[in-house]
């Protein structure tokens, strides 16, 4: 691949990542970072899992306007991803990205970034085209207002299905959690595990732990909320903020969810101990 890759950026902090991510693993995300150009994502991330018999490593990449451009083909460096762009995967997101980009569209005001995620780099290698998920954050201003245009425009987009009147079960579960939304809990973002074999909308909320908990009954979650309660409510006390992730599966909400707990600057929980508080609670 070419020396102008996303792996340049990676290379001089490998040093720093041999502690959390082991050989085999980084020699796989670096295989992932050479199929984009440099400038593509303007910050990047791994989730590592803590279990010393779970060595694999997720990369996610955060792609605003500039990245978005040069999947939809519209800027001079849209060419450094034509290998990826004849996956029709990838053409989808393509199909979404000229959308975003296209001032008629619905979408070039409703989105304002997303995240690519990619679910393990054991499977990136140069000859496999890797699959992410696609995960956007609406802009502000659609915040708790018409969610409309995310299963009329965005959802179909990246299924590659044209909705019709009848909606599917999952999208009209999607119509009820934003029915349901109180006003305490906003929409992070939402989209779907493209490398998954699930048609599932993944969505994310923010909000006060109690508040969350209140939603996620009030949607019909089928688990113990209690048990989830203690966990949420630990995780706060390291944090900025709490995130609630479910997967909508047909007409309902699946068992397993997601708590993630977010920092309003990662330079300033570097700097006032955040980071190392909230690892150290984990590893124990």
């Amino acid at each position: 691949m070419r020396s102008s890759s996303l792996e340049q950026s990676i290379l001089p902090i490998q040093a720093h990542l041999t502690q959390l991510i082991c050989p085999q693993m980084l020699t796989q995300l670096r295989l992932l970072s050479r199929w984009f150009p440099d400038t593509f994502a303007s910050t990047y991330g791994f989730e590592a899992r803590l279990q010393p018999q779970e060595p694999t490593v997720d990369f996610a990449l955060y792609i605003d306007e500039s990245g978005r451009d040069m999947i939809a083909g519209v800027n001079d460096r849209a060419d450094h991803l034509s290998a990826l762009t004849k996956h029709p995967v990838w053409q989808r997101i393509q199909k979404f990205c000229q959308q975003w980009a296209d001032p008629t569209s619905a979408l070039h005001y409703k989105v304002a970034s997303f995240w690519l995620e990619f679910d393990t780099c054991l499977e990136a290698a140069d000859t496999n085209v890797p699959i992410p998920g696609l995960l956007f954050k609406p802009t502000n201003s659609a915040y708790a207002t018409d969610y409309s245009w995310v299963w009329d425009k965005a959802i179909p987009l990246l299924r590659n299905k044209q909705q019709n009147n009848k909606q599917t079960p999952c999208l009209e579960k999607l119509k009820e959690c934003v029915d349901k939304l109180p006003q305490t809990v906003k929409i992070f973002q939402m989209g779907l595990m493209l490398s998954r074999s699930s048609d599932a909308v993944r969505v994310c909320f923010l909000g006060r732990p109690a508040d969350l908990l209140t939603y996620l009954g009030r949607l019909g979650w089928e688990g113990d909320i209690e048990k989830i309660a203690p966990v949420m409510a630990a995780l706060s006390s390291y944090v900025d903020g709490v995130l609630l992730d479910i997967d909508i599966v047909s007409h309902q909400i699946h068992p397993c969810i997601g708590i993630e707990g977010v920092y309003h600057s990662r330079y300033l929980a570097c700097v006032n101990g955040q980071w190392l508080s909230l690892l150290e609670y984990l590893v124990t």
